[in-house]
């Protein structure tokens, strides 16, 4: 009995090239649907977090102005960041720690110093620098247009 080489390669062939084409289109696939979910995360990062924060510095003028020390606004700011703290990178959340007490501080107590004054100034800056360069970094990723360095 004559083994028939040729005959065996040409019956395994095609479903191995088939199996090899599926996983590869079922890879790529998967790889695109990581990356659009991925991008669809720092989207909702970018609208519930970064591009409110963003647009109320520019109406508030900031840096240049000192708004954030009226009560109003940093009560603005202080419920956009509460709300909003699961979008932030770990970095950010644990500067917030530190603006959320100095907040408390400086508006909540019954007695404020000029160093919970300058405390609060100085936590604010700190996580709205660290905000400015998350909100670069995901418009860097998603490739938008970066916002204008305030901080």
């Amino acid at each position: 009995m004559d083994f028939d080489f040729q005959g065996l390669i040409k019956i395994f062939i095609p479903p191995v090239i088939s199996s090899l084409t599926t996983l590869v289109v079922l890879n790529i696939t998967g790889r695109t649907n990581r990356k659009i979910k991925m991008d669809q995360i720092r989207m909702q990062r970018i609208e519930k977090l970064y591009a409110p924060f963003y647009k109320r510095c520019l109406q508030c003028f900031f840096p240049e102005s000192a708004l954030w020390n009226r009560r109003s606004i940093a009560g603005e700011f202080q419920v956009l960041f509460s709300e909003n703290i699961i979008y932030m990178s770990q970095q950010s959340q644990k500067l917030f720690k530190d603006y959320y007490a100095a907040f408390r501080d400086r508006f909540v107590s019954d007695s404020v110093s000029e160093q919970d004054k300058q405390h609060y100034e100085e936590c604010f800056i700190q996580l709205a620098e660290s905000l400015q360069t998350d909100y670069q970094s995901l418009c860097r990723k998603l490739k938008l247009e970066p916002p204008l360095k305030l901080f």
